[in-house]
């Protein structure tokens, strides 16, 4: 069994990101970058106005003056600027030549084609120079940083109409149980419904993942033999359930068979001991164990991590993001597994659930964010405690 922190690191070694494919930059969000992205132009490309009002030169500033123009947003209308005289000007419209400020239109009287400035104007007022954001060749877009609608914006104010990135992986969620049934059918004494195929997919979906297989199947080699075989066909097969040490758990010992190299299974972490990762060629294989808490947190703790390195995400944006927060009340773990509990997040301090065993899926769904606590730890009320947002 290996430390949480010991299976991260086992992953982003083991796993390699996928190759790099051109995307339309408005089907780009939510995607890693694949190279550095430098910018091939100043931001703003030319000094402008930041406010409707009129251009004029410092030394006129408290005269009455003639205008003697208008320059809107637009095309360069290439107006210049003589002593004693003020240009029309209006929000993002370039500067005429020789204007060194801009004054608003509520600082001004107007009658007819003459102002009256009733405020002090400096050189530079209201004028946004050419290259004040960003400049040509500056670097805009970290290689492995993901696609947020911010960065999407800077690459289109710069003329990007497409950017590389890395190819997201195609997944299959295989479930395995004799005990499970497809929701909506009847169920017999000591059946119950299959949730977590469904429960995956949708975490996966809300991170940028879509899933092109999702199967359940009974506790038989020959049938999970035959679901791995369809679904090794994409880049990473996910078994829920069958992963354990019990005699109907038959996933370990079929993936060997299947010349898949287990690089660790078991974990130390409360929920979700029985965690399962292995390779056989380009092919990502994990087992989360089969209780509904179990695999949505090993699922947010190793699974997403390792599905956004393969996305090509950086460290920084792969690995699980936590918080500091405060204990909302004494807390306590007397085992020797760190305990993700489950809970509310509010203003800074976290409130665990009531239950929190490891079939709670009532509990789970009414909460906002795992918080680690460390094993043999006991935290009194307002005691310090790292969080992972789960919305």
């Amino acid at each position: 069994m290996i430390s949480e922190f010991e299976a991260l690191e086992r992953l982003f070694e083991t796993l390699t990101p996928l190759p790099g494919e051109q995307l339309p930059l408005a089907d780009a969000r939510g995607f890693y970058a694949s190279e550095d992205v430098f910018a091939p132009a100043d931001l703003p490309r030319f000094d402008h106005s930041a406010m409707d009002g009129y251009a004029l030169r410092a030394a006129d500033a408290g005269a009455t003056l003639p205008v003697v123009g208008e320059q809107p947003a637009g095309p360069d209308r290439g107006l210049s600027l003589t002593p004693g005289a003020a240009v029309r000007i209006f929000t993002g419209a370039p500067l005429p030549a020789g204007a060194e400020g801009v004054v608003m239109q509520e600082d001004v009287d107007r009658s007819g084609d003459v102002i009256t400035l009733r405020t002090a104007v400096k050189a530079g007022d209201f004028i946004r120079r050419q290259g004040g954001d960003v400049c040509t060749g500056q670097l805009v877009l970290r290689a492995g940083e993901p696609l947020t609608a911010a960065r999407i914006g800077l690459l289109a104010t710069l003329g990007f109409a497409a950017i590389k990135v890395h190819r997201r992986p195609g997944i299959a969620l295989i479930g395995s149980g004799d005990e499970l049934r497809s929701p909506g059918t009847p169920l017999a004494p000591g059946e119950i419904y299959e949730s977590n195929t469904q429960l995956l997919a949708a975490l996966l979906a809300d991170q940028g993942f879509p899933t092109f297989s999702r199967v359940t199947t009974a506790d038989d080699p020959d049938r999970i033999a035959a679901s791995f075989k369809k679904a090794a066909t994409g880049d990473v097969v996910v078994f829920t359930g069958g992963v354990s040490v019990g005699d109907h758990d038959h996933v370990p010992r079929l993936l060997l068979q299947h010349g898949v190299a287990i690089d660790f299974w078991r974990v130390a972490v409360k929920p979700g001991k029985p965690f399962l990762f292995g390779t056989s060629g380009s092919l990502a294989v994990f087992g989360l164990p089969g209780n509904p808490v179990s695999t949505f947190v090993t699922a947010v703790l190793f699974l997403l991590p390792a599905l956004r390195h393969l996305a090509g995400a950086s460290a920084q944006f792969a690995r699980p993001r936590s918080l500091p927060a405060h204990a909302g009340r004494d807390l306590e773990n007397p085992g020797d597994r760190p305990h993700y509990l489950r809970g509310q997040l509010d203003d800074g301090i976290f409130s665990p659930a009531s239950l929190q065993e490891s079939h709670g899926i009532a509990a789970l769904a009414a909460s906002n964010a795992l918080a680690r606590l460390a094993p043999h730890t006991r935290l009194a009320a307002g005691d310090p405690i790292r969080v992972i947002p789960l919305e």
